[in-house]
């Protein structure tokens, strides 16, 4: 995904809004992106901005420290920092990174990298293996 502008949706999102003033419903974006998106960069950008709002809403920061690997096997009830996720954003989590085929982290150069789904498995089992000793 080298080159996507979704990987600056911050940065996209600010700039849109700049253009065309307070966003309201039913607003068309079409013609503002550079280009139309497949449906895996749509649901990678789905994928991240949920995460993003899971751990604004549950930790109060836009990315906690181990975020993707907390989300990674989260199921409905499931705590996380300061509540629990609902059936519905365990679905949307899962749903999104099948379509994607894919999850986000946070890496040492401190952005978000797109990873594929069997790759980050393995990071996952890693971690997890790390904090059961």
């Amino acid at each position: 995904m080298s080159g996507n502008p979704w990987l600056n949706i911050d940065r996209d999102a600010q700039t849109l809004g700049s253009k065309t003033g307070p966003l309201t419903d039913g607003q068309y974006f079409g013609a503002t992106w550079p280009n139309w998106f497949s449906i895996k960069e749509a649901s990678a950008a789905g994928l991240l901005a949920l995460m993003q709002g899971i751990s604004e809403e549950f930790y109060c920061a836009g990315w906690d420290a181990s975020t993707e690997f907390e989300l990674w096997n989260a199921q409905t009830g499931h705590r996380f920092g300061r509540g629990q996720l609902s059936e519905r954003e365990a679905l949307l989590l899962r749903e999104l990174s099948l379509a994607c085929d894919g999850w986000w982290m946070w890496d040492d150069e401190e952005r978000f990298v797109f990873v594929k789904r069997a790759k980050f498995q393995k990071l996952y089992d890693a971690w997890k293996a790390g904090r059961t000793r």
